[in-house]
């Protein structure tokens, strides 16, 4: 009997029933409600594959946008690992009609079932993040993976201008006088992170913004989730001019197999880079870190933004891998580290 692939629209609450059977592969161990689920599987990108009318399985493709335009990403929950191909096959063809060059998804390691499939129909290990998921008493990586879709094209998917200065850096005069201090974000610093986002200098190390002024902060969510305590951010003030010149943020995860981890991000005004605010920064995160009760830092940073690099690195980070679909000055990659906080 073929399987048939249907938008999860048409049964939607078979689906949230199928899935909170399966809420372990999402990282949950609970069920959750349709609001929740829908987050993750959002009914315009989001699919069934039916077998005799019954679900084997959901999956998600989401199309990759700015610099990540050379990604698609999908996420999916089976009932069987076998079911897998199907579900690849149909998203893989939905990606070569976007003219995407990879396609990314992340697993949890006590999955290994779905892991070991997706590496036998092509995928490749980007990068696996140890003891970042906690589950049933034990630790695991999450293991980032990808389909190099490169060899689906009868023409150069590639961009011929892939080799232009896009995001060139510019030189900016720093500042002669400092003096900085560290403290939790107010709501008026907001403005100012918008305004320090959108510098050439700054962006271009980032995995959003791509054009001066168009890098939105809508900060009434980054407040809300300030408030709701799964983000906290802290604020570097250079005292002698009395504004803020950079951020640090500490998310934290929804997924209860990831309670123990914080993401980090940090961005700093390029009028100061290099003169020792992000190590202050760094240094007041690890500290924050440690009272959060966390026992892992995450973060992801470019390989052309080698100061960013040498910075992580002195403060214990270690590399775990690298995912190649980004674009900057030609395509980038991804380095995933991490650092475990004893």
């Amino acid at each position: 009997m073929a399987l048939k692939i249907r938008n999860i629209e048409r049964n939607i609450n078979e689906v949230i029933d199928f899935i909170n059977k399966h809420i372990e592969q999402l990282g949950f161990i609970l069920p959750l409600p349709k609001e929740k689920i829908l987050k993750y599987f959002p009914l315009e990108n989001s699919y069934l594959i039916l077998l005799e009318d019954k679900i084997m399985g959901v999956f998600s493709y989401i199309l990759g946008r700015e610099k990540t335009a050379p990604t698609g990403y999908f996420r999916l929950i089976t009932e069987r690992a076998e079911y897998l191909e199907g579900i690849l096959s149909f998203i893989i063809k939905k990606a070569v009609a976007n003219e995407k060059l990879f396609l990314r998804t992340a697993i949890y390691g006590y999955k290994k079932n779905i892991m070991s499939n997706l590496i036998a129909h092509d995928s490749k290990v980007a990068a696996e993040i140890p003891e970042m998921v906690s589950f049933d008493g034990k630790l695991y990586s999450r293991i980032v993976l990808y389909v190099d879709l490169r060899d689906k094209y009868k023409f150069d998917v590639t961009r011929l201008y892939k080799s232009e200065e896009l995001y060139p850096v510019k030189d900016v005069e720093k500042v002669d006088e400092y003096s900085f201090k560290v403290r939790g974000l107010r709501y008026q610093d907001l403005s100012i992170f918008e305004e320090i986002f959108n510098q050439n200098n700054v962006y271009r190390t980032m995995g959003s913004g791509v054009f001066e002024g168009l890098q939105y902060i809508n900060r009434e969510i980054i407040w809300q989730n300030v408030l709701r305590k799964k983000l906290y951010t802290l604020t570097c003030i250079d005292e002698k001019k009395g504004i803020p010149i950079g951020f640090l943020s500490l998310s934290l995860y929804d997924e209860d197999v990831l309670k123990g981890v914080a993401n980090l991000g940090m961005l700093v005004d390029e009028r100061y880079h290099g003169l020792g605010a992000g190590s202050l920064l760094m240094e007041k995160a690890i500290l924050l870190a440690k009272r959060l009760h966390l026992r892992r830092i995450c973060l992801s940073v470019f390989n052309v933004n080698p100061a960013g690099i040498r910075l992580y690195k002195k403060f214990g980070f270690e590399e775990h891998g690298s995912y190649p679909g980004w674009f900057q000055n030609g395509y980038i990659k991804e380095i995933f580290m991490s650092k475990k906080l004893s």
